[in-house]
């Protein structure tokens, strides 16, 4: 339920927040060229004719982008380390690696925030790359998605159960499934086009490229041998299931 709410309430404020820029950004042209070179410094300024007002305006989505960084790079090296765990990774023996002593996953948080870091220093070398990167994160997003849901969706059309969970769309699954990946691949299709005319090095939509090369290395890796080690994280839990005496759970 805390998830849920969090949905709905961020989605509010979020439409509040759009509708409240479209009826304030009165010269969009002006916005991007502003001496700032940050559209939304230039928006605070025109609302407040004040530098003071912009700064702590600013201060807040400074803070705000802060907090989030911390919490990503915090859920990224759990990510990693949970896959590494399975030898879904390379060099998953030292990314899932904990010393007792500390009881934090310390190898995978130092890739976590080393990449981090990497991507972020790439902006100083050119700004196309690091687009390209941060376009990288939709796409795999919006597949992420399609993935598990096509996922779902082909063992509800095929009638098999599904996993034991707390929380369930009911007779309403099936319809909610179908219209979120109808609403989905159009998108994950779109966000590989360029988004300018004509087509050259700058305006190029490397996203494609990326995505195309990650999906190789990642195919390419499991077929030479990943496949042999790979552990999936049902067959560890139905082994903890046997284990406790309880049997298997139907998947």
């Amino acid at each position: 339920m805390a998830i849920l709410w969090g949905v709905g309430v961020n989605a509010i404020l979020g439409y509040l927040c759009v509708f409240t820029l479209c009826f304030t950004i009165t010269d969009i042209a002006k916005l991007l060229d502003g001496k700032t070179g940050f559209p939304f410094l230039e928006l605070f300024y025109d609302v407040t004719k004040s530098n003071a007002g912009t700064a702590v305006m600013a201060a807040i989505i400074i803070i705000t982008l802060i907090m989030a960084v911390v919490s990503e790079v915090a859920t990224a090296s759990r990510q990693i380390w949970a896959f590494s765990r399975d030898d879904g990774l390379p060099f998953s023996k030292f990314l899932r690696r904990v010393r007792p002593e500390w009881n934090i996953l310390l190898n995978a948080l130092w890739v976590s925030f080393g990449f981090g870091i990497i991507i972020a220093l790439i902006n100083l070398g050119s700004s196309v790359a690091l687009n390209a990167i941060v376009s990288l994160t939709i796409s795999a997003l919006l597949s992420s998605y399609i993935v598990s849901i096509g996922c779902v969706l082909s063992k509800r059309l095929r009638g098999e159960p599904l996993p034991h969970s707390r929380f369930s769309l009911g007779k309403w699954g099936m319809a909610i499934n179908i219209t979120a990946l109808v609403f989905l691949i159009p998108f994950f299709i779109f966000c590989f086009f360029p988004t300018a005319r004509p087509v050259d090095r700058e305006t190029m939509n490397w996203n494609v490229a990326m995505f195309g090369g990650i999906t190789i290395f990642a195919t390419v890796y499991y077929v030479a041998g990943g496949k042999n080690i790979y552990r999936p994280p049902v067959l560890i839990q139905n082994r903890n299931l046997q284990d406790d005496g309880r049997g298997e759970v139907g998947i």
